[in-house]
């Protein structure tokens, strides 16, 4: 009786569990980073305003990390680093070489964890 019991909370444990993302404490760190360097051109939730500037909402979180490492290394007179291209764009450029890789890695989780809806 009471290794069912056991079982049957260890169970009710786990299906809770297993609605939040794994890394539901690196995506709220994210989050405030990116209300922090990202909100004002891109939106506070991901979604731009405006039709020039890309949604982050909903990427991958490998794309983001790379396009955020490709404008860290822009201007720096490297044209490969590890695979990675440079690319350029004057806000971008700062603002991504303003941030740790342990930061880039909390932002794209965040923009990656997020409800894709409109």
């Amino acid at each position: 009786m009471t290794k069912t019991i056991f079982f049957t909370a260890f169970l009710g444990f786990s299906v809770l569990c297993a609605g939040f993302p794994p890394h539901a404490a690196e995506a709220a760190s994210g989050r405030e980073l990116s209300e922090e360097r990202c909100a004002s051109c891109h939106g506070t939730r991901g979604v731009s305003a405006n039709d020039l500037i890309p949604n982050l909402r909903c990427q991958k979180k490998k794309y983001l990390v790379r396009q955020l490492q490709r404008f860290q290394i822009s201007g720096h007179g490297v044209k490969d680093l590890k695979d990675i291209t440079p690319r350029s764009d004057l806000i971008m450029d700062e603002i991504a070489k303003s941030l740790t890789y342990g930061d880039i890695v909390k932002i794209a989780n965040f923009y990656a964890t997020e409800i894709c809806r409109e």
